[in-house]
């Protein structure tokens, strides 16, 4: 639910001054171990979608997708000659990546000049501060570097880098709090762990341009920089160093979802702070419309469709046992790519209708809405905190800042709301 963006903020709000803190530190002899870590190999990441393509020459441009989530920007003399630049989306095999991956074609070019990569990060669910994100790319030897000067602009919303050669491009979170959203019944626990993705030496100090290091398997963040697990929400949390059980109370609480959130210490006084959000749900779907009352499905259901690849989670509304409306989630999407952050799209399989039975017309809430005789999609998320086997749940958030109303008269409205249903046989 919405109610969770509300309690991060807040956290982030102290999040986000120590993270300024900390990257001011100096990396020093402080006899921090370098260990023997090295980075993880995995295998490249699947096409997923359209590739956007770009003849650019000598004389430079710019490319991005068509959501604007990543963008090139290649100066006058970088090419010898015009190549075809491309940007495909792939799945993220970054171990410690978020969002979208992407291939940049081609793959044997070599710039002149560097050229800038950038990464929109935008409201997708993160449990760590802007600050702290990186920017990697995978080396031929399957291995994911994190690179150095990375810049960020947050009104903008975006980080980025400079490179002389393509490869396959995502970024990622240096720490991280995991699961970062969670969705259990009353009663329930989860199991939460605080790990880093990089050594612990070079954690310590901020990359600087020129300097890249190999992500490494998630480990355990070391206790003696771990002063604090904090919880703010009913229930219990049961803290055992990098490690922590939180247990839901016997009914959902009022502030939901609750949030834990934890406190490093980290050499010359430097602070960091992350957090994970918990939804604590019966089965079933609910959500509001502009603030209103929560209106609550009597159950529902996910279905994953192998023909198209694509998921739904369907529930009705009842009151006193009378139909009083359907809701249907969908997306193009199944257990191996959660957890994972959507924009809506009408015609990109990211879809929403909450159909309301009236007279002499039905009322239909979409993810788009008109402006004359053009459709947008609605601003906001999907969110897929957890994607379970059959008679497993699956479960996650949704918020659109402009749903379509279509009825007697058209308008938009807000929708924001969470499921956690059961996942029923595949069809």
């Amino acid at each position: 639910m919405n109610t969770c963006y509300y309690a991060l903020n807040r956290i982030l709000t102290v999040l986000f001054l120590s993270v300024l803190f900390l990257s001011s530190c100096k990396k020093d002899d402080s006899g921090i171990p370098s260990g023997n870590e090295t980075g993880v190999i995995t295998a490249p990441g699947v096409p997923q979608g359209t590739a956007t393509t770009k003849l650019i020459d000598a004389n430079g441009g710019v490319i991005q997708t068509p959501d604007g989530n990543i963008k090139i920007e290649i100066p006058a003399g970088a090419l010898e000659a015009g190549a075809n630049i491309s940007i495909q989306p792939i799945s993220n095999t970054n171990t410690a990546g978020r969002g979208q991956a992407y291939r940049l074609s081609p793959h044997d070019v070599s710039f002149k000049k560097p050229v800038t990569i950038s990464f929109a990060y935008g409201d997708i669910a993160i449990n760590t501060a802007p600050e702290a994100l990186g920017i990697s790319y995978q080396h031929q030897n399957g291995i994911w570097m994190a690179l150095g000067g990375v810049q960020l602009d947050k009104t903008a919303k975006a980080i980025k880098v400079t490179t002389t050669h393509f490869s396959d491009w995502s970024f990622f979170e240096v720490l991280s709090l995991t699961p970062q959203e969670s969705s259990i019944a009353p009663n329930g626990t989860v199991d939460l762990k605080l790990v880093r993705h990089l050594p612990l030496a070079d954690l310590l100090a901020p990359l600087v341009p020129g300097k890249e290091l190999e992500i490494v398997t998630e480990q355990p963040m070391e206790k003696e920089y771990l002063k604090e697990w904090h919880l703010e929400g009913d229930g219990q949390l049961l803290p055992l160093g990098s490690f922590a059980t939180y247990k839901a109370p016997a009914q959902a609480p009022a502030i939901n979802p609750v949030t834990v959130w934890v406190e490093l210490n980290l050499p010359q006084n430097g602070q960091f702070i992350l957090l994970a959000a918990i939804n604590i749900q019966e089965e079933g779907i609910v959500f509001r419309i502009n603030g209103g009352p929560w209106i609550r499905t009597d159950g529902g259901m996910a279905q994953y469709f192998p023909g198209s690849g694509s998921t739904d989670v369907t529930g009705n509304v009842r009151e006193n046992g009378v139909f009083k409306g359907a809701i249907e989630i969908s997306w193009k999407g199944s257990k191996g790519d959660a957890p994972k952050t959507y924009d809506w799209s009408r015609m990109g399989n990211v879809n929403f209708l909450y159909r309301v039975p009236g007279t002499p017309l039905n009322t239909l809430y979409y993810e788009h809405y008109s402006i004359g005789n053009s459709w947008q999609n609605s601003p906001g998320k999907l969110t897929i905190t957890g994607y379970g086997d059959v008679q497993q749940i699956v479960s996650g958030s949704f918020l659109l800042e402009k749903s379509g109303v279509f009825g007697d008269g058209f308008q938009t409205v807000k929708v924001e709301g969470s499921f956690r249903v059961k996942r029923v046989s595949d069809n």
